[in-house]
């Protein structure tokens, strides 16, 4: 016993009782307005293949569990199919699913986005709808094993966190080191900001406005360069939630001379939103410019 005991010193309470994630509540919303007559299925059916991915990933429902430790994890998803938006006819099915986490007693939301394609087998309505329910499934199973894998990393520690080096993981403990403000996250968190699949970057982003250092301001404005207006836009408003005379300088720069009114309006609110911020909100209350 003692033995045992000390084993769980060396390596972390929370492996040794390895307890699996506890779910609750549990909300699934179609996204689309014929994703259901695509899928041939109705959005409870769609939430009941939810929940069984959330048990094959290691979930437990918490009907199921007598005693437990701690709160369950509310779990908020939404379904997209993107099929119905391709221009080609053999196309993939591709879903996309999003989770939102929360939990009693935690003030952070833990978003996980799952993706799934499938091939067509022909262009029947048939076979269009299998293909459907396959990327719908692929998609539930991908967000429910990062769910598991983001749940497995809260407890981890810094050291433990700057030590995952690769894939899904990496972005998760990155997220957290810097939810956690360790400056061991900047650099990585800049680097991901060049990658091409969009959710990484925008997680790098959100990392970054966690961090709230002001060198990340240049990578920042170098990421948009090469992106679409609505992608600009978040970068507008991510340099105004970051600050900094940088960013200021860059807002009031794309302010008064971008050519798109939209884009000068977006940099306008943020620069309005970062001085409301710097003077305890003077400057919105007196109404100034």
């Amino acid at each position: 016993m003692k033995r045992g005991f000390g084993l769980c010193l060396l390596i972390g309470l929370s492996a040794c009782r390895a307890e699996k994630p506890v779910f609750d509540k549990l909300s699934l919303e179609l996204a689309g307005a014929d994703d259901a007559s695509i899928l041939g299925q109705k959005e409870a059916e769609v939430k009941e293949a939810l929940g069984a991915a959330l048990r094959g990933a290691g979930f437990v429902p918490l009907a199921e569990v007598k005693e437990p430790k701690g709160p369950a994890w509310k779990i908020q998803a939404a379904v997209a199919l993107d099929e119905v938006k391709s221009l080609e006819p053999d196309a993939p099915s591709k879903a996309t699913v999003g989770l939102l986490l929360s939990r009693k007693g935690e003030g952070t939301d833990r978003e996980i986005v799952g993706h799934g394609e499938a091939k067509l087998k022909g262009q029947s309505l048939d076979e269009r709808r299998d293909a459907a329910r396959a990327s719908v499934e692929l998609g539930l199973k991908d967000a429910a094993s990062g769910a598991a894998l983001m749940i497995s990393l809260l407890a981890k520690s810094d050291a433990d966190l700057i030590a995952v080096k690769e894939g899904r993981g990496r972005d998760y403990a990155l997220s957290l080191l810097a939810e956690r403000k360790n400056p061991a996250a900047l650099e990585p968190l800049i680097e991901k900001l060049k990658a091409d699949d969009l959710d990484q970057v925008r997680r790098a982003i959100g990392g970054l406005l966690d961090l709230k250092d002001p060198r990340a301001v240049p990578a920042l404005i170098e990421a948009s360069r090469a992106r679409d207006d609505m992608f600009q836009r978040e970068i507008v408003f991510a340099l105004g939630a970051l600050g900094g005379d940088e960013a200021e300088a860059y807002l009031q720069i794309i302010a008064e001379g971008h050519d798109q009114p939209l884009m000068r309006a977006s940099a306008q609110q943020a620069l309005d939103e970062l001085h409301a911020r710097r003077d305890g909100g003077l400057v919105r209350r007196q109404g100034a410019p």
